[in-house]
């Protein structure tokens, strides 16, 4: 399936989108859950990895 409005963004932006969209699910996550450090320093990597690259895939 095909959508031309997504394929035509630059990737930079497909990151940034997706990452926005994770960002709000992430929200409702209790900060009481026990995987919820876990899950909040990978969210972090991937902004670092949109911002800078300074992360590894492997990091990731």
């Amino acid at each position: 399936m095909e959508n031309e409005l997504i394929d035509n963004l630059q990737s930079e932006v497909k990151v940034g989108f997706v990452l926005t969209v994770a960002e709000r699910v992430f929200s409702v996550i209790s900060k009481d859950d026990e995987r919820y450090p876990e899950g909040r320093e990978a969210l972090d990597k991937c902004w670092l990895w949109a911002e800078s690259h300074a992360v590894t895939g492997d990091e990731l």
